[in-house]
């Protein structure tokens, strides 16, 4: 079986794709794994992202 090759939306790590897709004025949702998280706490805000537009597991509603 031969697989397209991925597109410029789907290279590199979670967290670095989904921070090309970001818009700061949108609420993350970050649950695992947990060394995303962490990763992905300081980067955050760096993005634009207010610290009370993060949420971490254990703190989801809904």
């Amino acid at each position: 079986m031969r697989y397209a090759p991925a597109g410029p939306g789907q290279r590199g790590a979670a967290l670095t794709v989904a921070l090309d897709h970001h818009r700061p004025d949108q609420e993350v949702f970050l649950c695992r794994p947990l060394p995303m998280v962490a990763g992905a706490r300081p980067r955050l805000p760096v993005a634009g992202t207010p610290a009370g537009g993060i949420h971490l597991p254990g703190r989801f509603t809904g």
